[in-house]
């Protein structure tokens, strides 16, 4: 086995990159000074980016992070954008770390724009709320001893114990002493609140975070992710790595940062679901005191944890002997008070099933007027039908006797015009003449014209044509005659 690195190989002594580029290659565009340009170049390039993680839950599955999210006003926060590009974010890193000798802010630089990420800003970007507790993740942290054993009973499985440091004060705890609903919560703080790299173990900020939002505590989410941002732009360490991706992408697009197409995304994880929280619920404490003599004492955490993950089963505690529990059962038990409770219930289902009826009830005497409205309309309309249809034969008679008597009195007047005035047949007898002459006359011009068109050769009468036709036919009309007789051969 190689020797371990010593701790002084992870430690870079300062921000300064080992080569810088040069004052002539500055990009004034993308950096503030050749100070940013050479930050960009040297440790930015070289860290990892941790990525933010969010809730992916069924309806019915814990019901209670669903209704944390929404009192607190987490939901951006617990929905990151699945594309957020890895160069605003190295540039973002880039261009908030200061000038030597000047203090950190919260001010960075990204492709000509300035960047807030005060904790004012990111929790206005974010929409946080505050809770209706007084208490506070804050207070408690500045406090000696945060509720050590209530933090044990609320987010562990049972037999779990803190991890002491040499002066005996609780340190951490393992991920696998964590309860389902904690972990899941571990995995959003250690990637959105508090970032950390380290996958077993759980420090004490972490662990009493965890308590405060199950509790429903205030949590200053802008300031914990704004002073996050300075200490690893602070931090000297080689396995520090860029975390708040999506938080830095919010960020640069409400304040307008240009985006270059094909850009390189960062990698995103899957997101935290109930399969995933309960996957490894926990391990004894003597099975873990067993597999670590087994492989020594010098077997990692990191080690340990990925034992476990492998598992393909759930890892069950090994439940406290059965007088126990009775004992615990009967400390609390209140038999008076069962039987008050049982009452109560029956009362309550005997008022429920009465409501039931009686809405039923209700139901079906609405139902029946409905019906009776129903067929009423139905009456009225087949009424209106019939009087329609009634209308429309006396209509129709009604037309047929106005053009009837029409034509009568037409006829009737037609023959007492002629009754009345004497010069009527002689009137008609001059219409009749009239029109003789004008056939006459017609019948001259169409003479006339033929007797023109004839002159001129473009004409000739019908009777001329029939006359050359049967001609014609005079002259060669033997022929075939005597072609199919001597076609037929002669006759026997």
């Amino acid at each position: 086995m190689a020797a371990p690195k010593s701790s002084a190989s992870k430690k870079r002594k300062t921000k300064e990159p080992i080569s810088g580029s040069s004052s002539s290659s500055f990009n004034e565009y993308k950096f503030l000074s050749v100070f940013n340009q050479n930050q960009f170049y040297g440790w930015v390039s070289e860290r990892k980016i941790i990525p933010e993680v969010g809730f992916q839950l069924g309806r019915n599955e814990y019901l209670e992070i669903n209704i944390e999210i929404n009192n607190r006003g987490w939901a951006i926060l617990c929905n990151p954008p699945r594309k957020v590009v890895e160069s605003l974010v190295r540039e973002f890193y880039a261009n908030a770390v200061p000038q030597p000798g000047q203090p950190y802010g919260y001010i960075s630089y990204v492709r000509g724009k300035s960047i807030d990420y005060s904790p004012s800003s990111i929790e206005r970007m974010l929409m946080v709320k505050r809770t209706s507790s007084t208490r506070s993740y804050e207070e408690r942290m500045k406090q000696q001893d945060p509720a050590f054993d209530e933090i044990l009973n609320e987010i562990c499985v049972l037999h779990m114990q803190w991890i002491k440091d040499k002066d005996g004060i609780p340190n951490q705890l393992r991920k696998m002493d964590l309860s389902p609903q904690a972990r899941g919560w571990l995995e959003f703080v250690r990637r959105s609140l508090i970032p950390t790299s380290n996958t077993s173990e759980v420090t004490k900020e972490r662990v009493v975070l965890i308590y405060s939002i199950l509790k429903g505590e205030n949590v200053n989410v802008g300031e914990m992710i704004a002073n996050n941002i300075n200490k690893m732009l602070k931090s000297t360490s080689d396995n520090t790595r860029l975390a708040f991706p999506s938080i830095i992408q919010r960020l640069c697009d409400e304040a307008g940062v240009e985006k270059i197409i094909d850009e390189v995304l960062v990698k995103q994880d899957k997101f935290i679901t109930a399969k995933k929280m309960a996957k490894v619920v926990a391990v004894h404490l003597l099975q873990r005191k067993q597999r670590a003599h087994a492989h020594g004492p010098h077997v990692q955490p990191q080690q340990e944890e990925e034992e476990a993950e492998e598992q393909p089963h759930f890892l069950a505690l090994q439940p406290p002997p059965l007088h126990y529990q009775y004992q615990q059962f009967l400390k609390g038990f209140n038999w008076e008070q069962l039987q008050g409770d049982v009452h109560q219930m029956k009362r309550d289902l005997h008022h429920l099933r009465e409501d039931v009826n009686q809405l039923k009830e209700t139901q079906q005497q609405q139902w029946n007027q409905v019906n009776q409205n129903i067929q009423q309309l139905q009456g009225v309309l087949r009424i209106s039908r019939s009087s329609k249809n009634n209308l429309t034969g006396e209509r129709t008679i009604s037309r047929r006797q106005y053009d009837i008597n029409t034509q009568a009195k037409l006829n009737h007047l037609c023959n007492v015009v002629a009754t009345l005035n004497p010069g009527y047949p002689i009137f008609m007898q001059g219409m009749e003449e009239l029109s003789a002459r004008q056939e006459e006359i017609l019948a001259k011009h169409k003479e006339d014209e033929r007797n023109y068109i004839r002159r001129l050769g473009f004409w000739k009468p019908k009777d001329a044509k029939e006359q050359e036709g049967s001609s014609k036919q005079d002259k060669g009309g033997s022929s075939p005659s005597k072609k199919k007789d001597k076609g037929k051969g002669p006759m026997n």
